[in-house]
């Protein structure tokens, strides 16, 4: 584990004496100190090479029934923060009054140990690593172009509040992402994945690296669909992308709360699928980036089942959200880093298995596509476009022969209203970025689901 500074542990010291004397509405503290690493190699060179340390923390005060905020990084400005942050909060007039759910007043302290820390692995081991695997591929298939990149994020977290929250953490998050392009298409192929624990989560992927190449030498193909209506295969890793992108963030309160057109779309107990259809965002899930203990609002991670049944059930919130229901908060209070607030975010999406196995769906499905992965895509409200990494026609219930990458489009309602059939193992991903909202940086988070075979979805 990474050895903080006496300067954090006395700047610690000093936000839990000034939570401890507080006498207002609600003030809370988040201090935290991040290393990250990025690292990208291309071919045989070294293309970037970025490590950062930041520290710093961030105060929120609610008075008169308004936020008053304040980032800062150095102790002395400790004090000063709360006085500009009571002070913002108290030149704020009109506007709807604030009101907070009961917090739990949580008292934790965590860090979960691994096998490789990552402090403890040299420098020049992490670069060998990413070197040894550009040159598996680019010796997997001839004219081969090859790219890894490695990321690794430490971080301590500390939050106090008013309420009696004295929460810390120590995390730890890697991972890689590795790109194989060649061929006369110039086809890629790309594999991402990263955990929270060490350094021995990247290691020994060259199985992965020949899968890869596999995958690339039958792909390259000029071959496209006829756009129009098909019934479609999605894998895992697309059910996930698009659970966690076309329908978690309309399950996130705050969102809900600025888009008043979806209430009606949104409200609790409306049919939205076939009652297969249950969709759960899980911070407890121990391994997974988006998995966390307590939120950074200091409240406890936990399983929040937002589709049961087909029907829309819960939503994600924080404190704020939460008060303005009359609910409690389900642990979503989440920041970018010690400089932004807390925003209602997901942790880790997915939906749940079925009870059919791949070749039984693809004999249901007789006829259709199979899509793979996802290269991008967009989201605006309730409808969604996301185009595949990969797609295959589907003939007889055997998947036939590849085709250039297929977009799929159309209300996220609708795609779950088709659902036909859903696979019957679970498998969660997560990439070395995450999820950002609006012009904030990329937050950790997972996402998956089953196979999921969908009637009918306009494919181009």
């Amino acid at each position: 584990m990474r050895i903080y500074s006496d300067t954090f542990e006395a700047l610690v010291n000093k936000a839990i004496n000034l939570t401890n004397d507080f006498r207002g509405e609600f003030l809370d503290v988040r201090l935290e100190q991040r290393h990250v690493l990025d690292l990208v190699h291309a071919g045989r060179n070294v293309e970037s090479y970025g490590p950062a340390f930041d520290e710093g923390g961030f105060v929120r005060v609610l008075s008169g029934g308004n936020w008053g905020t304040a980032s800062f990084t150095g102790l002395e400005q400790l004090s000063s923060s709360l006085e500009r942050a009571i002070a913002r909060a108290e030149d704020i007039t009109g506007g709807p009054r604030i009101q907070l759910a009961a917090g739990s007043g949580l008292v934790k302290t965590v860090g979960r140990p691994s096998v490789e820390p990552l402090c403890d692995v040299p420098m020049k081991e992490k670069a060998f690593l990413c070197r040894r695997y550009c040159d598996l591929m680019a010796a997997a298939l001839p004219d081969v172009s090859s790219r890894v990149y490695y990321r690794e994020i430490e971080r301590e977290r500390v939050i106090l509040s008013s309420l009696g929250t004295r929460v810390r953490e120590h995390e730890s998050i890697c991972g890689m992402s590795l790109e194989m392009t060649g061929g006369e298409h110039a086809t890629s192929v790309s594999r991402a994945f990263s955990h929270r624990g060490g350094f021995e989560f990247v290691r020994h992927r060259e199985r992965l690296i020949e899968e890869m190449a596999e995958e690339l030498s039958g792909r390259d193909t000029d071959r496209s669909i006829t756009p129009g209506e098909y019934r479609v295969l999605v894998d895992p890793e697309l059910a996930g992308i698009l659970t966690h992108e076309a329908f978690g963030h309309l399950s996130e309160a705050d969102f809900q709360r600025d888009s008043p057109a979806l209430e009606d779309l949104l409200e609790l107990g409306r049919q939205v699928g076939p009652p297969s259809v249950n969709v759960v965002d899980d911070a407890t899930m121990q391994d997974m980036p988006g998995s966390y203990d307590f939120d950074d609002e200091g409240e406890p991670g936990q399983s929040t089942t937002l589709v049961s049944g087909g029907k829309l059930v819960g939503r994600l919130h924080s404190l704020q959200t939460a008060g303005a229901e009359g609910s409690r908060s389900t642990g979503n209070g989440r920041a970018v880093d010690f400089r932004k607030p807390p925003e209602v975010r997901m942790s880790c999406t997915y939906l749940e298995p079925g009870d059919l196995d791949l070749e039984s769906m693809l004999a249901l499905m007789d006829e259709g596509l199979y899509l793979r992965g996802a290269t991008g895509g967009t989201t605006d409200m309730e409808r969604f476009s996301f185009t595949s990494e990969a797609a295959y026609i589907v003939k007889g219930g055997m998947v036939r022969d590849p085709v250039r990458p297929v977009t799929i489009s159309g209300s996220v309602f609708d795609v779950l209203g088709s659902v036909r059939a859903l696979g019957d193992e679970l498998s969660m991903f997560s990439g070395i970025g995450g999820c950002s909202r609006g012009e904030d940086h990329y937050l950790p988070v997972s996402f998956g689901g089953p196979h999921v075979l969908l009637g009918s979805v306009y494919a181009g």
